[in-house]
């Protein structure tokens, strides 16, 4: 596993779901909706370059306590809306230095998901472009795929 690099299994790669840091947040709730497989979206910045990454997570651990801090469905309906349409994207970001490279091996991936305790990386180009996402299924079906070449096959 620490001699496979990332660039000799990119057909594993999940297509990323990228957005602007400068989206307002319900941008990102409704990204989240329409993509509800997805636990994690990569943020941009204004040059295409990976910005970092917001977790559904952490932002309903963000979202949670202006919500219960209401006391009516009305008023949490008010009050979301004014939060969400307040804040931009870029105020969440998280992990902008959590991600793997092209170089980088499926054993840095297995390391990385597991010390950061998250459930998807982002693989960056030389020039950070974001070219795809790792998580811990493509890992595992990496994984098999390249014993299978050798012949070495899981009993």
């Amino acid at each position: 596993m620490h001699r496979i690099k990332l660039k000799d299994i990119k057909k594993f790669f999940i297509s990323p779901i990228v957005i602007d840091a400068d989206e307002p947040i319900y941008f990102l709730a409704s990204t989240f909706v329409q993509n509800p497989e997805r636990r994690v979206i990569f943020v941009k910045d204004a040059n295409g370059r990976f910005a970092g990454s917001v977790s559904l997570k952490s932002f309903i651990k963000y979202l949670w306590p202006r919500i219960a801090a209401t006391e009516s469905e009305e008023v949490v309906s008010l009050e979301l809306f004014r939060i969400m349409k307040a804040t931009q994207v870029s105020d969440l970001v998280l992990n902008q230095d959590v991600f793997l490279k092209n170089s980088s091996t499926l054993e840095d991936a297995v390391l990385y998901l597991e010390d950061k305790n998250i459930d998807a990386l982002p693989v960056l180009d030389d020039d950070n472009n974001i070219i795809g996402e790792v998580n811990h299924y493509n890992v595992l079906e990496a994984y098999i795929y390249q014993n299978a070449l050798k012949g070495e096959l899981l009993a």
